[in-house]
């Protein structure tokens, strides 16, 4: 809607100058060449100049506006991507840990973290993988923290992340996520939209989730 409006803004602005620019060309050729034929035949032609100057005019000023309005686009979206990015990877390395356990957990045993999320939304329930250790288990046991295992690591979930943030398609998706608790991706997408044909094996071994929705762009 916005670039629709600026190319209307575009045309109007170009269209009135052209039109100002004709009637001071017309005014002055009839105050100085009124009767002079040779004066007429040249105004025709240089009236054609106008239309012609006009029209060029138009498309290099379209042609502008467009190469302006898509960098600016393409730099907004890149920089919410980034954003986007750059949350989940300092999610956890920036976040103020307001459990011991949980802390641990990701400094000590990183390669088996896999994330947390809020069972009722009040108890911790942290993610391992399968493969964790003897001793990630009993420190979670111990202390009587909630754990869930599943198959991929945080890292794991965050390079996929990226993945599908810098897939071309991403501005037909209407929304990327992750889920803790299922350990996956969760793209949501319109109804009836046909997943990129290489994010389909993620989508086979489980670790992305599409989700059909009417909904506008949720990021």
């Amino acid at each position: 809607m916005e670039y629709l409006k600026g190319s209307i803004m575009i045309l109007v602005i170009v269209l009135l100058l052209f039109l100002l620019l004709r009637y001071i060309y017309i005014y002055t050729c009839n105050k100085q060449f009124q009767r002079d034929r040779v004066s007429k035949l040249m105004r025709t032609v240089s009236m054609n100049s106008i239309y012609f100057v006009f029209v060029i005019s138009l498309i290099m000023s379209l042609g502008l506006y467009n190469m302006v309005v898509l960098k600016a686009d393409n730099n907004t979206k890149q920089e919410e991507i980034n954003n986007m990015i750059e949350a989940m990877s300092s999610g956890y390395d920036n976040m103020q840990f307001s459990n011991e356990i949980l802390e641990k957990v990701y400094n000590e045993y990183n390669t088996f973290f896999a994330g947390h999320y809020f069972e009722d939304g009040q108890n911790y329930v942290i993610c391992i993988t399968d493969d964790s250790p003897q001793s990630l288990i009993n420190l979670l046991e111990e202390n009587s923290m909630n754990y869930k295992l599943v198959e991929y690591n945080y890292s794991e979930i965050y390079t996929l992340y990226k993945v599908i943030l810098s897939n071309p398609k991403l501005t037909e998706f209407k929304g990327v996520g992750v889920n803790y608790e299922n350990n996956l991706i969760v793209i949501y997408v319109p109804l009836g939209y046909t997943l990129p044909i290489d994010l389909i094996g993620y989508l086979e071994i489980g670790i992305i989730s599409i989700v059909e929705t009417d909904l506008t762009w949720t990021h």
